[in-house]
């Protein structure tokens, strides 16, 4: 970058802020794809395996993604109904509890540290 004129210089600066905004959203979205492919993977390894149907059923899907903006669903395509019963329990029919079997909020509560420490990462340049 040369000299620049005081009459171009809130059209260099907006544009720096462009291509900074630029690089900072597509870092963002490749951090949500990549830490939504974590998520699955881990979600299906720590998965109480049965008959192993219910594991196998870990799917991310892509809900939105914008220019700035990116949105994505880990959930189970297989047994849906099973998830919230598995993770926190559930009452047997002729009495008693099942125990709860945490796999999702743990995988979860790890990808969302890792993610703000992308965020941090790709705000501040490195």
């Amino acid at each position: 970058m040369g000299k620049i004129g005081i009459d171009r210089l809130s059209e260099e600066l907006g544009d720096l802020l462009d291509d900074y905004a630029e690089e900072v959203a597509e870092a963002v979205k490749d951090s949500a794809k990549a830490r939504a492919a974590q998520v699955k993977k881990e979600i299906k390894q720590n998965s109480p395996k049965d008959t192993g149907e219910y594991a196998k059923g870990w799917s991310v899907t892509t809900i939105k993604e914008g220019k700035e903006a990116i949105g994505a669903v880990v959930h189970n395509k297989k047994e849906p109904q099973l998830a919230h019963l598995l993770e926190f329990g559930h009452a047997k029919q002729n009495g008693g509890r099942v125990e709860g079997h945490p796999h999702i909020g743990p995988a979860e509560q790890k990808a969302v540290k890792a993610f703000v420490d992308d965020i941090k990462k790709a705000v501040a340049g490195k």
